[in-house]
């Protein structure tokens, strides 16, 4: 199985970090019609019904986007947070915190996910899982690479 050093680690930490602030932009950006069509299209594409009208119509959808995209960018700030200083000096302990929030995530939006008739979202979901918690999984307690 393949190990990474901690600096590596902490890169493909961060990276799956900007990946959750950039989806929670995405998310909160649909709040205003205008900029709902990305959003919308990802919706359509987990739904796999691309013939749908738009999916954000509402105030209380748009409340609700603008709500979980704070969530989401907040989650991948906090993670991004950890991955600059608590994980460098304390990785097993960091790396525990993030693998246990993403893993929590992961179960109670597979269970929504389902219930909501939108199972085909834990796809994607096993995607962003294995982006936040790969590189944590993966550290091999190393300080850096061993030389050649």
């Amino acid at each position: 199985m393949p190990s990474l050093t901690l600096d590596q680690s902490v890169r493909g930490v961060k990276f799956s970090a900007l990946v959750l602030i950039g989806f929670g932009l995405l998310t909160a950006a649909a709040a205003h019609p205008t900029m709902a069509a990305p959003t919308d299209w990802v919706l359509r594409v987990i739904m796999f019904d691309l013939s749908r009208d738009l999916a954000i119509n509402t105030p209380e959808e748009r409340l609700m986007v603008a709500i979980l995209g704070g969530i989401i960018l907040g989650w991948g700030v906090t993670i991004f947070a950890i991955a600059e200083g608590w994980y460098r000096s304390a990785p097993q302990a960091a790396g525990r915190a993030i693998v246990t929030a993403t893993t929590a995530w992961f179960v109670v939006d597979g269970i929504g996910s389902v219930l909501s008739g939108s199972a085909m979202n834990i796809v994607p979901n096993i995607g962003f899982f294995a982006i936040l918690v790969l590189p944590v999984l993966l550290y091999s307690g190393r300080k850096q690479a061993a030389p050649a």
